[in-house]
């Protein structure tokens, strides 16, 4: 029985931390581009502080010119993350390497 109570112990712990950890993730460090890749009306209703506004649609376009830093971090967010992660695939295609899906605004502003 010991033994069975130190691996739940051992367990919960271990996602305990785990969820701690993914907590920490849920919100862009300083110095990384946030991007809302909503539409502009989206985008108007309310956004996350300081996150430049392009569409999913038109990140390939327009990411170059807000920059060349295929290292720059990059953290994208929609309203559930669906569009967010095609815009992560485009990026990831066009050599960008830090980029990071968020998920909606709910989930990048929690913290």
């Amino acid at each position: 029985m010991r033994k069975i109570v130190e691996r739940l112990t051992n367990t919960v712990g271990l996602a305990l931390l785990l969820v701690s950890m993914s907590s920490l993730a849920a919100q862009p460090e300083p110095g990384d581009l946030v991007i809302d890749v909503r539409s502009e009306a989206e985008f108007s209703g309310g956004h996350y502080p300081g996150a430049l506004n392009i569409s999913y649609e038109r990140i390939a376009a327009q990411i170059l010119s807000i920059t060349e830093n295929r290292d720059q971090p990059i953290a994208l967010y929609c309203q559930s993350g669906r569009r967010a992660g095609i815009a992560k695939e485009t990026l990831h295609s066009m050599g960008f390497t830090q980029v990071t899906n968020y998920g909606g605004l709910s989930d990048i502003s929690k913290h």
